[in-house]
């Protein structure tokens, strides 16, 4: 079957290409790429993103074959992607079944890819992730077949064949002959991408909406504007050979090596963290030899930091590695960081590694440039500080007549803040239209480069900035030492700038920013000082993210009065919640949100420990809400106020959450899926709540100790005394009686504090168990205060009815008060272990042995006081037979 389309289409000048394609009928695919000398010719196109990226196809639905073509803003080390989401409605990325086009190592590439997570590709269990359905499954899960691609000019085209439905149920999806979701995007490839393994890294804002459909079964109206090469501008700017999605550090001595999640590490396979420094995911690093560097380690013992020439790291070829600086004790954590310090010589190699000591692939590369003489003879250097010291100018800026010098900014000077791609240089704002980059220093290594205005340094606030000069891209200078001058565009004035940036559009990235507001000269207006940027969140729809654990991401956007989250969890069978806790690491007081899959996401206020406990609120306090589950992973997105009325979240401050996950889709005991941690919005700084969760463990055992103290050791005391004093002379009956006395005060005392603490401490579990306990518990205190009162009332010891009665029920109550103390510490020692995993064997086995040890001392010492009576009672001639006897009354108590 041979099918012609001509396709128009119109640059400058108006072209018209025409090509024919043989198709084989087929219902699955060779893939073995197909070489065709021209583009093959298209019935349909569309234009995905402007200016950057076009769809095209023909589709035979008789022989079931689809042709399609990607053309693009991709070149080499590039990605884009087409393909059919799960959902027919969501154009939602987990799920998808995508093709994957691009240009690795100038050779293209397309192939079918499953996407199971918004992460890289997990290549050593191929469980999750951006991953080919030939690593998934084998090559014939493959099912396209690349036919054709050209790259001039900056501009990618790359055609493609697969099957409308392959009847691969497992990874892929068919397409439609209706209208329905799609998916695309575009992005970076990581640096050891070939075109046989080509691995991707994030798309930034360049993908489909979640409300994107199309209809390829007809025609599109409009027609696609021809995407034409980048040749550059006057200045010489606009590269399109990298990417702006692996971040680059230079121009600084000091480095702070904290860790993070990684979901852009440049060296896949990742296995979840890596080394974060100076707030970017595993940058490059380019030192200067010659000039001493420090790194401040903050990643905890269990992350060493040393520097190798091995791309690999944790001593996995030790035997061969060389170690440049670090060692297994240099770590440190966030209260005492550890200064470890480096200098590069001229015998360290132009590349070397930071690594952890444990964990292989940690880190990444830090470039070596320079000799050491050029520090030695006061020499240029390309990546060394451009200055050891803030100066403030005080220079009159005289104006030339063709701008004005009124503005406040005028005369104000500061260093660039450097995030990647080796930015740096001295900013000065030279008038009312002008400013001046000394220094300036810039690999030239992304996309869409351009001079970038912003209200404050927020991501939301540089992602909705603008071009300080719209028709140029910022030309590269890899070696530093350029001036530039540069006029704003007509228009835009100072007091629409408050903050400069180099910015880069295609991947929304920041390289780095001066705050006018902040920086010296002219008159400071402010005093604030420049925001901290938050770790980027992976995900599009989120600015900020913090990875709490294995099992739980948070994802988030500030804007004026509201915040977006997005609670991301893994392993979560049932239902799933997040809440802000009225007291750290407690669930009693909380504000929550909960969902699964029989229940929509839900405000609740969060009363009790039991399912009767957890309310619906009358009225929601979350707005645009949604749950979406693949799997065993759950998304929880929802939108509400910082100051809700009930919960208050501060960007600046530390806010408690708590999370927890169930088995089931209805409410139910959580079990030990759950925690609580902190987090602060506007740095993306988190820790785990474990100071919460041991402060609640704490009050357990604090609970547990004494109730053993009281029941298991001290109230158990006071009947064998009172056995003691029957059996002593009269004259030592009143010191039995004291010490039974004082063992009974001092165990109710004991345990009616243990009782009234764990009332308002824990409440309920949601263990059955626990309302066994506490109702049995109530049961015990109150017998136990009866007879206390029964004590304080009793009867004279006189011979009467009334004193044998209560002797007999005073007897009776207390010896069962202490079987139904014991038996009830013997629960709570049980629950104990259920809430916690505490070793309930360690607390019986105490709690038997100090009773077992505390009786027989007791129980040893009366009998030796009653023998030593007994032996005085024998002794005709003792004369206190004469003046005490048992009928005695004043004597007996």
């Amino acid at each position: 079957t041979t099918t012609t389309a001509t396709t128009t289409t119109t640059t400058s000048a108006t072209t018209t290409t025409t090509a024919t394609l043989t198709t084989t009928p087929a219902t699955t695919m060779d893939n073995t790429p197909t070489t065709l000398s021209s583009p093959p010719s298209f019935a349909n196109c569309k234009t995905l993103i402007a200016d950057k990226l076009n769809l095209y196809w023909d589709l035979d639905w008789e022989n079931n074959v689809g042709t399609f073509g990607l053309q693009g803003k991709f070149t080499d080390n590039m990605w884009a992607a087409f393909g059919v989401p799960e959902s027919e409605t969501v154009a939602a990325m987990i799920g998808s079944d995508v093709t994957i086009v691009g240009f690795a190592a100038s050779s293209a590439f397309a192939k079918d890819y499953y996407l199971s997570a918004k992460s890289q590709c997990n290549y050593q269990s191929a469980s999750s992730g951006v991953c080919p359905d030939s690593l998934l499954g084998n090559e014939s899960n493959n099912n396209v077949q690349l036919i054709f691609s050209e790259n001039d000019n900056g501009v990618g085209f790359v055609a493609w064949k697969r099957p409308l439905d392959s009847g691969d149920t497992q990874y892929d999806h068919p397409f439609s002959m209706t209208s329905r979701s799609y998916v695309y995007a575009m992005g970076p490839l990581t640096e050891a991408s070939t075109a046989s393994l080509p691995i991707v890294l994030y798309h930034g804002s360049a993908h489909a909406d979640p409300s994107f459909k199309l209809d390829l079964s007809v025609t599109p109206s409009e027609s696609c504007d021809f995407l034409s090469g980048d040749s550059g501008n006057n200045n010489g700017e606009g590269t399109t050979n990298a990417t702006c999605g692996i971040a680059s550090i230079a121009g600084v001595t000091t480095f702070v090596v904290t860790t993070g999640t990684n979901f852009n590490y440049p060296n896949p396979p990742a296995w979840g963290l890596s080394y974060h420094i100076n707030g970017q995911e595993s940058p490059e690093l380019r030192v200067q030899r010659g000039i001493k560097y420090n790194f401040i380690i903050k990643a905890t013992d269990q992350h060493p930091f040393y520097i190798t020439n091995d791309i690999i790291g944790g001593r996995a070829n030790a035997d061969m590695e060389t170690v440049y600086a670090g060692s297994e004790s240099s770590w440190g954590t966030e209260a005492q960081p550890l200064n470890l310090t480096w200098t590069p010589t001229d015998s360290t190699p132009d590349v070397v590694y930071y690594q952890c000591w444990f964990h292989q692939k940690f880190g990444w590369k830090i470039i070596v440039e320079g000799t050491e003489a050029d520090v030695a003879n006061g020499g240029q250097t390309t990546s060394g500080p451009t200055s050891t010291a803030e100066t403030t100018t005080t220079t009159e800026y005289p104006c030339d007549g063709s701008c004005t010098c009124n503005h406040v900014y005028v005369g104000r000077t500061a260093e660039f803040t450097s995030y990647q791609h080796r930015w740096g240089g001295k900013l000065t704002i030279i008038d009312d239209c002008t400013f001046q980059v000394e220094e300036f220093s810039y690999d030239g290594n992304a996309p869409a480069a351009y001079w970038w205005g912003a209200s404050d340094s927020s991501q939301t606030a540089l992602r909705m900035g603008f071009r300080l000069i719209s028709s140029r891209r910022i030309s590269a200078s890899p070696n530093g030492g350029v001036t530039r001058t540069l006029m704003l565009d007509d228009g835009i004035t100072w007091d629409d700038v408050n903050v400069l940036a180099g910015w880069c559009e295609t991947f929304t990235a920041v390289f780095g920013y001066v705050d006018l507001r902040t920086a010296m000269g002219g008159i400071n207006l402010s005093t604030e000082p420049p925001q901290q940027m938050c770790t980027q969140s992976p995900r599009d729809d989120a600015e900020c993210v913090s990875l709490i654990n294995d099992d739980f991401t948070l994802h988030w956007t500030v804007e004026n009065d509201h915040v977006t989250i997005i609670a991301e969890y893994d392993n979560a069978p049932g239902w799933v919640g997040i809440a802000i806790p009225e007291t750290a690491g407690r669930m009693i007081g909380a504000d929550a949100v909960i969902a699964s899959d029989s229940i929509a996401p839900t405000s609740y206020n969060l009363q009790e420990k039991s399912t009767s406990g957890v309310i619906p609120t009358s009225t929601s306090r979350i707005a645009n809400a949604s749950y979406h589950r693949v799997g065993n992973s759950v998304e929880l997105k929802f939108t509400r106020l910082l100051d809700n009325g009930m919960s208050v979240i501060s960007e600046n401050d530390d806010i408690d959450f708590i999370w927890a996950m169930g088995s089931d889709q209805s409410l139910a005991y959580h079990g030990s899926s759950r925690g609580g941690f902190q987090v602060n919005l506007l740095q993306s700084q988190s820790s785990q709540t474990s100071t919460s969760t041991n402060s609640i463990q704490s009050g357990r055992y604090f609970h547990a100790v004494l109730m053993c103290l009281a029941w298991g050791v001290i109230l158990p005391l006071g009947p064998i005394f009172a056995g003691a004093m029957k059996h002593s002379k009269p004259v030592e009956r009143p010191m039995w009686f004291k010490m039974h006395l004082y063992c009974q005060i001092i165990g109710t005392t004991l345990a009616t504090v243990g009782f009234f603490y764990a009332i308002f401490r824990f409440r309920e579990s949601g263990l059955s168990n626990t309302y066994s306990h506490k109702n049995f518990g109530v049961v015990i205190m109150c017998l136990t205060w009866l007879q206390v009162g029964f004590a304080f009332f009793r009867p004279k010891p006189t011979p009467s009815i009334e004193r044998v009665v209560w002797e007999i029920l005073h007897w009776l109550l207390g010896r069962t008060l202490i079987v139904l103390g014991v038996l009830n510490l013997l629960v709570g020692i049980q629950l104990l272990h259920d809430v916690s995993g505490e070793d309930r064997k360690r607390w019986f086995v105490g709690f038997a042995t100090a009773f077992l040890i505390v009786y027989l001392i007791t129980e040893f010492t009366a009998k030796a006081f009653t023998n030593e009576i007994d032996v005085l009672d024998d002794d005709d001639d003792d004369p206190l037979k004469e003046k005490y006897s048992l009928n005695d009354g004043e004597s007996t108590l």
